[in-house]
């Protein structure tokens, strides 16, 4: 729901203020009302920084990708793309629910998470077209989310901290299946698919993984 802009006194508390607060209470589980009541405002105070909670979210997701570290430049491509999975597991499992708000964030994640822009940069060089970079990066990016959503869903109660529950078996698995699309490509580079229509959907994914 969007609220209009509303007047009055500047609220005492910074956009990161917000952000932080948000992160904290979860990404996909935070409501405007909670993270006010954590900042000791106002719901008012925080539609002034925030008019939806939509925008609130796309402020976390550009802050959580502004905690990644870029993969360096100059790899090879394979090394490039499992350094770029390995990264992608690690942020899924530090904030529980990004996985769900990445399927359903109604925005594109162009913007805040950037899943395609700095990788396609690290990759034209090794002369890839734009088209078959954004296929291989997007791919893992949707192997990654649907990976920790399935296997969190087989967890027994996770805990009460990031992370908990996943142990180096999952880690495993995942990495199972990361190999075996890096072995794919292998075979088939440089001809690599281009991506040209819509996103698979996550069901797609959960029967491979099965």
């Amino acid at each position: 729901m969007t609220h209009p802009p509303l007047r009055g006194r500047p609220p005492r508390f910074t956009a990161d203020d917000a952000v932080r607060a948000a992160l904290a209470l979860g990404v996909a589980d935070f409501m405007m009302a909670n993270v006010a009541r954590t900042l000791r405002v106002t719901a008012p105070a925080l539609y002034r920084r925030f008019a939806t909670r939509e925008a609130l979210t796309a402020a976390c997701l550009t802050a959580i990708g502004r905690e990644q570290t870029p993969v360096p430049d100059g790899l090879p491509w394979r090394e490039y793309l499992s350094a770029l999975a390995e990264q992608l597991w690690a942020v899924l499992l530090r904030h529980p629910g990004l996985d769900e708000v990445m399927w359903t964030f109604p925005r594109s994640l162009g913007d805040p998470l950037d899943p395609t822009g700095d990788m396609v940069r690290g990759l034209t060089h090794q002369g890839f077209t734009t088209s078959q970079i954004v296929f291989a990066t997007q791919y893992l990016a949707d192997l990654a989310t649907t990976s920790v959503a399935l296997l969190q869903r087989r967890l027994p109660t996770p805990g009460e901290y990031p992370g908990a529950g996943f142990t180096d078996e999952h880690h495993f698995r995942y990495r199972v299946h990361v190999d075996t699309f890096l072995d794919r490509l292998t075979a088939l580079a440089p001809d690599f698919p281009e991506m040209t229509g819509p996103l698979a959907v996550p069901l797609r994914h959960e029967r491979q993984l099965r």
